[in-house]
């Protein structure tokens, strides 16, 4: 089942906690990895978050902050019964 999202802070947010709890759970040979948010009515990407191996730690970590496109859509019209 998708996870919906409402706005551009939930999306932020989002990437990066599904990405902590890939960090937390991948083998120790993943030296990369990237979670992609996709727009549910279009299919197009609209964030990803990288994360890589440190080299002073070999843990993975954050390449960066999350980058995000988001359009706003707008509401349907109701109609009045």
């Amino acid at each position: 089942m998708p996870d919906y999202i409402r706005n551009v802070h939930e999306l932020d947010r989002a990437l990066y906690v599904y990405a902590v709890a890939v960090a937390n759970l991948a083998a120790h040979e993943v030296h990369h990895f990237r979670v992609v948010a996709y727009r549910y009515d279009t299919g197009a990407p609209t964030g990803i978050h990288e994360w890589v191996t440190s080299a002073d730690s070999g843990r993975l970590v954050p390449f960066g902050a999350p980058w995000v496109l988001w359009q706003d859509v707008p509401e349907p019209e109701r109609c009045a019964a």
